[in-house]
């Protein structure tokens, strides 16, 4: 806690733009998460209630310490805001580029001309999805301008997002909560500076641990949420229908299609009710494609935009942009078949039952989003809160926690065994009491 005020303190001093400081003040706020992570493993009782509201008590505590601080070296924050002015405005974020707004002048509200100013890239629409511009939009209407509100609403989602995982996780991989909120990566770009990338790796996390508890409208959800949160998160709908295949008793049994069909339903329907609102109010795009979404931005951040990018810089040097996208594009299409291939065979070999499937999963994804990372055009470090909350499903390397979110499994595959054998046993009876009468 106290390695986060400082934090807060030099992002409000003369030495916010000071990088070591940063860097030996979070190598701190490290060695104290890994400290209290060690301290919470060797808890006689992981699950009560007590340790529970000391983790709630202390994520809710380091937002209320951000909040005496400011974002350090970001200014994303500046397009959040503008996206719920504009949503305000027009009623939807989408179509329009900030610098629309610049002959406007006296049109912006006085509070708004600052925020405008502020916006990087004013040349491209919005990028965001729809989960993330109802909180701008309602940040905006509950105190326009303000980066506090906004990323006091961020907290707030981000608290609960931890409480769910909590209840969702077994009380093997709990402990590992300790060392998620401890951890100054998450302090700095959640708390302190407002991104909410978390509602992709908890929604994905949250997800999967649902499907693994027969919970397939709820897993429909919150995968819902994830999507339209970053689109990166639609990398695991194949992956979770092959999970879903995998519940199905028997080598060719179809009895998958329905949870798949739930699950899809409730993704389906949360998706319309995010996006349909901003799309009735979003203007025509000027290609002729229809009405303006994300889509838009997003076509404009991955055919041009690069920034601090790892593998993708480096080869750049020796191979043509175009060849290079291509190439990647070709190699990351490769291991999504791989993994494909790879959780296929595990379904059929009825791994998923004992935990192996959901872990292997996980791994995938990892290895994917990883992929995604090192040799994508745009690498920011927030973006390491996709894979963050899944690695708590990886925090027992004895499998305990596979095997405990896939009990309620075993005990599906189990009652549908019974009652095929009670079906069997009924339909002996009648075919014997038919021959009996016939003789």
């Amino acid at each position: 806690m106290a390695a986060a005020a400082l934090l807060s303190w030099q992002s409000q001093s003369r030495f916010a733009e000071h990088v070591p400081l940063f860097f030996l003040i979070s190598a701190v706020m490290l060695s104290a998460s890994v400290l209290s992570y060690s301290a919470a493993k060797r808890l006689p009782s992981t699950d009560s209630a007590q340790n529970f509201l000391y983790l709630i008590a202390l994520a809710a505590g380091l937002q209320l310490v951000a909040s005496f601080g400011a974002p350090l070296f970001e200014d994303d924050y500046f397009r959040y805001l503008w996206d719920g002015y504009v949503t305000h405005v027009r009623g939807s974020p989408y179509g329009v580029a900030p610098e629309a707004f610049f002959s406007e002048g006296a049109a912006v509200l006085e509070p708004m001309r600052v925020v405008l100013d502020g916006v990087n890239h004013p040349e491209v629409p919005t990028i965001y999805g729809p989960a993330a511009q109802w909180v701008f939009a309602f940040s905006y209407w509950l105190a326009p301008g303000s980066e506090l509100m906004l990323r006091s609403l961020f907290g707030a989602l981000h608290c609960l997002a931890i409480a769910l995982a909590w209840r969702a996780l077994p009380a093997t991989a709990r402990p590992g909560l300790w060392l998620y909120v401890l951890n100054p990566l998450v302090y700095k770009e959640v708390a302190l500076t407002g991104h909410f990338d978390f509602l992709v790796g908890f929604g994905l996390l949250l997800g999967l641990v649902a499907i693994c508890s027969g919970k397939v409208w709820r897993a429909g959800v919150y995968f819902a949420v994830a999507f339209c949160s970053k689109l990166t998160a639609g990398l695991v709908l194949p992956l979770v229908l092959i999970m879903l295949a995998s519940r199905a008793p028997g080598p060719l049994n179809l009895h998958w299609i329905k949870p798949a069909a739930k699950f899809l339903c409730a993704f389906v329907v949360v998706i319309v009710a995010l996006y349909l609102p901003f799309l009735l109010h979003a203007p025509e795009t000027s290609a002729g494609l229809g009405v303006a979404t994300d889509l838009l931005g997003l076509h404009s951040f991955a055919s041009h935009w690069q920034f601090n990018a790892g593998l993708a810089s480096v080869l750049s040097w020796w191979v043509p942009q175009t060849l290079l996208r291509w190439s990647l594009a070709l190699v990351g299409g490769t291991l999504m078949l791989a993994a494909l291939f790879a959780l296929a065979g595990d379904a059929r070999e009825r791994n998923g039952i004992e935990g192996h499937l959901l872990l292997a999963l996980v791994r995938w994804l990892i290895l994917l989003y990883g992929f995604l990372l090192l040799c994508g055009p745009v690498l920011n470090p927030w973006y390491a809160l996709w894979i963050m909350p899944l690695a708590l499903l990886l925090d027992d390397p004895t499998l305990r926690v596979g095997r405990a979110v896939s009990a309620s499994l075993t005990r599906d595959v189990s009652a549908v065994s019974l009652t095929r054998e009670v079906s069997a046993v009924s339909l002996t009876r009648e075919v014997s009491a038919v021959s009996l009468t016939r003789e």
